[in-house]
């Protein structure tokens, strides 16, 4: 917070804010309630400012026997200054995890990449897009450390129902 306003949306608050809710969720408990967790595999990504802190993240629910990875998605669509997850386009995306996602994998997607509201990237990509192009299934989570782990979790106990 500056004062009595909160700096989320420009992302200033954002990396703490994330890293306090981590730091804060009991990880071995969590993971005891998720059934068949380590047969799924899942991918993620981030742009250049937060990759190194989400990178951390997941290094830590891989070593719970979660198979994800993270990948760093550069920003060629508004260019490579532009660092921020929420202004990734679904062709950055698209062209950053075409050789990495495999077969039975589940791209989890932070919600701030899309237009409020709407399965839509900056670029009018749609995760729809994303997931036929890149064969895949995708999960929409809320961007904190708890939505990746509320993600994991729909996807392993409910299936797929409440996927985009």
């Amino acid at each position: 917070e500056y004062d009595d306003l909160p700096q989320l949306e420009n992302g200033v608050g954002m990396v703490p804010l994330f890293l306090h809710e981590a730091k804060r969720l009991r990880l071995k408990r969590l993971f005891a309630g998720i059934s068949a967790y380590k047969e799924r595999s899942f991918v993620t990504f981030a742009g250049s400012s937060f990759f190194p802190f989400l990178s951390t993240f997941i290094k830590q629910l891989q070593g719970y026997g979660l198979n994800i990875r993270c990948y760093e998605v550069v920003n060629t669509f508004l260019g490579d200054s532009v660092t921020v997850t929420g202004l990734i386009s679904g062709r950055d995306i698209i062209k950053t995890l075409a050789d990495k996602i495999t077969a039975g994998s589940t791209l989890i997607v932070p919600d701030v990449c899309l237009k409020e509201g709407e399965p839509v990237f900056i670029d009018d990509v749609t995760v729809s897009d994303v997931k036929a192009i890149l064969h895949t299934k995708a999960v929409v989570i809320p961007s904190t450390a708890e939505g990746i782990i509320e993600g994991v979790r729909r996807v392993c106990n409910e299936g797929l129902s409440n996927t985009i």
